[in-house]
């Protein structure tokens, strides 16, 4: 039986074996055409049963902007925090609170050059001029100015503010042991030094704008800024005010309910937020001084803009102050719309320095103050705001391309009227009002010599 299957299946062989090369085989895949996706096939003809994929060769300019865009991301993250560690480790001894106690004034003013200069140059110089504003949210201030003619017209309001930029950028741009930062000092207290004595301004008014000059740059790199401070960078600042005040004979005493044990720098600051922020709650109140003063410094900065945004600008500006600055000053509040606006500015800011914007270099730092003419010894400023005042006329000056933005909406250069805005530059003896003008040189000889040997400079008692 089995013999008969076996020759039935043998005489069917040729059969099966013809109608198999007969069967038509599966016609290959055409090629893809371009710009297209090829979807992978399992081929069931071929002997090895291979799986075949068609990559596009028009996509593969995508995937190299796709590579250079995540590595410059990856790239900025990486050099922006880098930065903020190289401060850190450029002190390793300082890890600790009770280390940090320990910095050094010189150490604290490098650091705190460091974050002005390069880390967060247009925070602070916009901060710190935010801080000097924001004093005249209370009467007793604001008043004291307005009597004494600073706000005579705008020329004069503008001479204030830049003699005060002069002054601060004197002393926080020059190291602790320089001629220049010293003189700075003695010049700040001989400018108050009538006015004190007088007894109109209180020791409360002195310490409420010394805080706001160290607490306003902190509070804006946390508000505005990509990344908020290291504890060593708020160390530093703190070192470097508390200084300051002990020189201008500021009194910590009302500070003390709000010490803690610690009596380091970091203490310190946390005691004057706390007494600042009771302080303005107490006294930053409606005045008609506030509201002449603000609109006046107001309409400065809006000088710099095109008339047809300074309407814009001027909304967004309310929504820079805190509620009970704008009560103050007699402003409104800003409507919904703007204060969206300015938050999404803020966002977009924050989100592009964060992660498109590379470190500044270390030789491109943002220079406040510049060195002395090699020529006249007197010292010029790199910048200004609505008038040129000590800023040396030349040809950059007048016809680069911010002199030419300055030209198209109407604002001054520098060399026009004449002497008016002191193009030849200034000495710190200079520095003030026009009535006290080269005054005060025996006064500042001696602070100078006082400054020196509380800080043990070598120098002390030489000229």
């Amino acid at each position: 039986m089995n013999e008969v299957k076996t020759r039935a299946l043998w005489s069917a062989a040729p059969l099966l074996r013809k109608g198999i090369k007969q069967r038509p085989c599966a016609s290959p895949p055409p090629p893809p055409s371009s710009g297209q996706y090829r979807v992978p096939m399992f081929s069931q003809d071929t002997p090895d049963n291979r799986y075949t994929n068609y990559l596009p060769t028009s996509s593969m300019p995508y995937f190299a902007v796709v590579a250079v865009v995540v590595s410059y991301l990856l790239i900025v993250r990486a050099l922006r925090y880098r930065r903020r560690d190289e401060i850190s480790r450029r002190y390793p001894q300082y890890r600790t609170r009770e280390e940090m106690a320990s910095m050094s004034l010189s150490e604290a003013a490098s650091v705190t050059r460091e974050l002005g200069g390069r880390e967060f140059p247009t925070t602070f110089y916009t901060s710190v001029s935010f801080a000097l504003f924001k004093t005249y949210g209370i009467p007793t201030i604001s008043k004291l100015l307005v009597a004494t003619s600073q706000l005579s017209g705008d020329t004069t309001a503008s001479k204030r503010r830049t003699d005060t930029a002069v002054l601060i950028s004197e002393i926080i741009w020059n190291t602790p042991e320089s001629r220049r930062n010293m003189d700075a000092v003695a010049r700040v207290n001989f400018l108050h030094s009538r006015w004190r004595q007088a007894g109109k301004i209180s020791n409360d008014d002195m310490l409420f704008t010394l805080g706001l000059f160290v607490l306003e740059p902190i509070r804006w790199t946390a508000l505005y800024e990509w990344r908020d401070l290291t504890v060593l960078e708020k160390n530093a600042m703190a070192i470097v005010w508390r200084d300051l005040g002990d020189e201008m004979g500021i009194s910590y005493e009302c500070l003390v309910p709000y010490m803690r044990q610690d009596k380091d720098a970091l203490a310190w600051i946390e005691a004057l937020q706390k007494w600042c922020a009771k302080y303005q709650e107490h006294h930053m109140v409606y005045a008609l001084s506030n509201t002449k003063l603000a609109r006046a410094n107001i309409k400065l900065l809006l000088t710099d803009f095109p008339g047809f945004a300074r309407n814009f600008v001027h909304r967004q500006l309310r929504c820079l102050m805190e509620p009970q600055l704008r009560r103050s000053m007699g402003y409104e509040d800003p409507s919904r719309l703007d204060s969206y606006i300015f938050e999404n500015l803020v966002a977009i800011r924050r989100a592009m320095l964060r992660h498109l914007a590379l470190p500044r270099p270390r030789w491109w730092t943002y220079p406040n103050i510049l060195d002395a003419d090699e020529k006249t010894g007197r010292f010029h400023l790199p910048t200004y705001l609505a008038h040129p005042y000590y800023v040396k006329p030349s040809f950059y000056s007048r016809w680069g391309p911010s002199a030419l933005y300055t030209r198209l909406v109407g604002g001054h250069l520098p060399g026009d009227q004449g002497s008016k805005f002191h193009p030849e530059g200034y000495t710190i003896l200079e520095v003030g009002p026009d009535s006290q003008r080269c005054k005060g040189q025996e006064y500042m000889c001696l602070e100078r010599q006082r400054i020196e040997k509380s800080r043990g400079c070598p120098m002390a008692f030489q000229a």
